[in-house]
C-alpha cells in the first residue's frame, strides 16, 4: 500500500471517529453514516424519559444534494431555548483556507448558528408543533422537498413528516418560525418541481447520493418505526 493511500485511509478513519455521534453534523463523513439515525431521532429517543428534557428536531430536506437545514432545540429550565442550526449542501471549495489552517473537510461542513430563544418563542413553537403521527407508509425521495420532525415532550417521543406538495405541508406553521430565527445567511431553497438529471449533472450535483426513506409507526420504517 502506497504512502498516499495509507495517509488517506488514516485521515478518513480519524475524521469518522472524531465525528461519530447521531447529532454531529459538522463532520461530513459521520453525517453520511449517521444520517438515517439522525432523521429517526435515535439519540433523542434514547434520552427521552419522564422528567427528562424537552427537545425538538426539525429537518428540512430541500432536495438533499442541494440543501438541508436542521434545527435542534433544547428547552432550558428558564423556559427559553437553545436552537442549534445547521445548513449544508454542495461543497463550497472557497471555504478552504491555508491561512486559517488547512481543513480538508471545510467545503462539506456547511454553515451553522446557535440562537437563544425566549420563553415566548418556545410557547409559539409549541403551539405550531403538531403532535400527530406521520402517515404510515409514506415514501419520500431525497430529491423531494419535505420536513421531518421529532420531539420528546413530557417523556414521550413523537415523529412526523410533511411531503411537498400536500395539504399537510401547506398547513404547517412552524417553518415560518424556524426560518425567521435562522441567521445562517443561507437563502432557503423553496419547494419547486424537480429539474432533469442532465441539468443537475451540469450543475455538479451529486445525484449518486440519492436515496429513499419510508415512514413507519412513529419513525423511519427500518429504524424502529415499523416493519
Amino acid at each position: 500500500m502506497g504512502l498516499f493511500v495509507r495517509l488517506t485511509a488514516s485521515l478518513l478513519f480519524g475524521l469518522f471517529v472524531a465525528g461519530c455521534g447521531a447529532a454531529n453534523l459538522d463532520n461530513p463523513l459521520s453525517r453520511k453514516f449517521n444520517w438515517f439515525g439522525y432523521l429517526n431521532g435515535d439519540d433523542l429517543r434514547e434520552a427521552c424519559a419522564a422528567g427528562g428534557p424537552e427537545v425538538y428536531r426539525f429537518v428540512y430536506n430541500g432536495d438533499y444534494a442541494n440543501q438541508v437545514r436542521t434545527y435542534d432545540l433544547a428547552v432550558q429550565p428558564d423556559g427559553g431555548g437553545k436552537l442549534s442550526i445547521h445548513v449544508f449542501g454542495p461543497a463550497e471549495v472557497a471555504r478552504i483556507s491555508v491561512e486559517k489552517g488547512l481543513d480538508l473537510i471545510a467545503p462539506w461542513k456547511g454553515q451553522s448558528a446557535l440562537v437563544n430563544l425566549r420563553p415566548e418563542d418556545i410557547t409559539r413553537l409549541r403551539a405550531a408543533w403538531d403532535p400527530s403521527s406521520a402517515p404510515e407508509g409514506l415514501e419520500m425521495s431525497s430529491e423531494r422537498f419535505y420536513w421531518i420532525v421529532g420531539a420528546c415532550r413530557n417523556g414521550t417521543y413523537r415523529f412526523n413528516a410533511y411531503l411537498w406538495p400536500s395539504k399537510r405541508f401547506d398547513s404547517m406553521t412552524f417553518d415560518d418560525l424556524l426560518f425567521g430565527w435562522d441567521f445562517t445567511d443561507v437563502k432557503v431553497s423553496e419547494p419547486h418541481p424537480a429539474v432533469s438529471e442532465a441539468t443537475e449533472r451540469m450543475q455538479g450535483v451529486d445525484i449518486e447520493s440519492r436515496f429513499n426513506i419510508r415512514i413507519g409507526r412513529n419513525g423511519l420504517w427500518t429504524l424502529g418505526g415499523g416493519q
